[in-house]
């Protein structure tokens, strides 16, 4: 444990738990085991910052003395515009400690914002520059807050009827957290990619992994829904901070579905957001949307009736342009290695 630039380095998992979970904005990514998990050679190490914001930050560097990279992913855990002045606070003490004392090229991906343009304003003021890789997250929120009817009323009208539907249906719906029930979602989820071989930025079997290292209060809860032994529906959620994200979906899409089979992903987001509202949540981050290379499921998520909603972009600040150079290089030439282990294992499991 250590102070600098007016923060309090955090080291242990227990401490960090205590202090990130008091935040609304605390979500899975800003997890102590989710971090824990990339690995890949970094450290990372927590931070209460001055101001009550917190932030979890990865650090890689190349070479034992040499430039490197300082990430922060989902946060700092504080979000303007209520808490703009925190945020402020928070990030000019990121960018001192990481850019200034250690001479590193920080990078900031925040999390959902209710007004972006703040916080970019922000991160310009404190010396960062947004960059285009990783572009902005888009998604869409439903506001919980007004109890589930309500939430119900702001359907498009057929994405209702459809619920209504789910419910005439006789679905059953298994709820937990044991890797058995994962074990089922990936077996959903993988007869899915295989039929429509779409393109995804995520690994279902990494949140697998990350299941079995989350504690008890942190872990992701799997649903499924089903009928007469098969399973039609199954879905990933994190139920973190003030707000449940939907992390992973999957549904059956072999052959025909009957009129009795169909509308199961309706059901199971309904319950979600059912179970929500009874738990105090406010928000139901809908997981990422992209109108452009994935319209089917943009569509589906437009059915909620929530609002569209993004983060601000990704923003760096460095103190040397040639260490900023060299750490892109070594980044680069990292993703190059990564591409051709994954081709060679590809065929050898092909194979």
């Amino acid at each position: 444990m250590g102070f600098r630039g007016g923060g309090r380095r955090i080291s242990e998992a227990l401490e960090w738990g205590a202090l990130a979970s008091t935040h609304p904005k605390f979500n899975l990514y800003q997890c102590w085991e989710y971090e824990a998990l990339r690995g890949g050679g970094c450290r990372f190490e927590g931070w209460a910052l001055p101001g009550g914001g917190c932030a979890l930050v990865r650090i890689r560097r190349f070479g034992r003395r040499g430039p490197g990279l300082a990430q922060v992913y989902w946060g700092p855990l504080c979000s303007p515009p209520e808490d703009e002045e925190r945020f402020a606070v928070a990030v000019r003490a990121l960018r001192r400690i990481y850019v200034v004392e250690e001479g590193l090229l920080l990078r900031v991906l925040p999390p959902l914002c209710p007004e972006p343009s703040v916080q970019e304003r922000i991160f310009r003021a404190e010396g960062f520059l947004r960059v285009e890789d990783p572009p902005p997250y888009r998604t869409f929120v439903v506001d919980l807050r007004s109890g589930p009817e309500v939430v119900k009323e702001g359907f498009r009208r057929s994405f209702r009827y459809n619920v209504n539907r789910s419910l005439r249906n006789g679905f059953q719906m298994e709820v937990g957290k044991e890797t058995a029930l994962f074990d089922r979602f990936l077996d959903l989820y993988d007869r899915m990619w295989k039929r429509k071989r779409f393109r995804s930025g995520v690994d279902p079997r990494k949140f697998r992994e990350l299941q079995d290292a989350l504690p008890d209060s942190r872990k992701m809860e799997i649903r499924i829904v089903g009928k007469e032994g098969t399973d039609l529906a199954a879905a990933v959620h994190s139920f973190l901070g003030d707000t449940v994200l939907y992390l992973l979906g999957a549904t059956r899409v072999e052959g025909r579905i009957p009129p009795d089979r169909k509308y199961a992903a309706h059901l199971l987001h309904w319950r979600v957001i059912e179970e929500a509202c009874r738990r105090g949540f406010a928000f139901y981050d809908l997981g990422g949307i992209d109108p452009e290379e994935n319209p089917g499921v943009h569509s589906f998520k437009n059915g909620f009736g929530g609002s569209e909603a993004r983060n601000g972009g990704c923003f760096e600040a460095w103190e040397s342009s040639i260490s900023k150079g060299i750490v892109n290089l070594g980044l680069w030439v990292r993703r190059i290695r990564a591409g051709v282990r994954g081709r060679g294992a590809g065929r050898r499991s092909g194979g």
